[in-house]
């Protein structure tokens, strides 16, 4: 079995005053940066926010997530409750000049967990990795992010949505470079 671990997630600092009096009124699902900037040019203080995450320029697209949800106890924040890889529905040996870079900022709620030591290993794609995986990764140590950060990361970040332990409002911003994902048209 051959395991290659990549590196932990990188958090980038945000001026806070950018968090003041900031504003969010419109929800985005996999449309492009540029055209969501450009729709929101008037709230100078979500645009600078936006302007602040510390992209790499080296993917063909560069597409946008934003939600703002209201969560009541018992919610998760997001529909796989469990540890999971973005990007890929099976792992694979790392590509690091084509695979998707993430990069996630969160505020209002509990935020993302990850584990500690992302990984892959050769065992994951045999037919019995459905049944090995949850069980080594529920003995694995993981951390929560930090809320107010751009936090960065990879195809083989391994992580989940928290549990909602009592009601909130959570802003999730989510920003994909990547050469394969396909964007949604803004509506007017």
């Amino acid at each position: 079995m051959e395991i290659i671990y990549n590196t932990k997630v990188k958090e980038t600092f945000i001026e806070p005053s950018l968090f003041h009096n900031i504003k969010i009124k419109n929800n985005y699902k996999s449309n492009n940066l540029y055209d969501v900037l450009l729709k929101e040019k008037e709230n100078k203080i979500l645009v600078s926010l936006l302007q602040s995450c510390p992209l790499l320029y080296t993917r063909k697209t560069i597409l946008i997530d934003i939600k703002i949800k209201h969560y009541l106890s018992g919610n998760y924040t997001c529909n796989n409750i469990n540890w999971h890889l973005d990007g890929r529905r099976l792992t694979k040996l790392f590509d690091p000049s084509h695979d998707n870079i993430y990069h996630i900022l969160s505020w209002g709620g509990p935020t993302t967990q990850f584990i500690t030591f992302p990984f892959v290993s050769s065992f994951l794609n045999c037919p019995q990795h459905s049944l090995i995986v949850p069980l080594q990764l529920s003995l694995m140590p993981f951390y929560s992010l930090s809320p107010f950060l751009w936090h960065t990361y990879g195809e083989l970040h391994w992580h989940k949505c928290p549990l909602i332990l009592s009601p909130c409002s959570r802003v999730f911003i989510r920003i994909v470079e990547s050469n394969y994902l396909k964007q949604i048209k803004l509506k007017n």
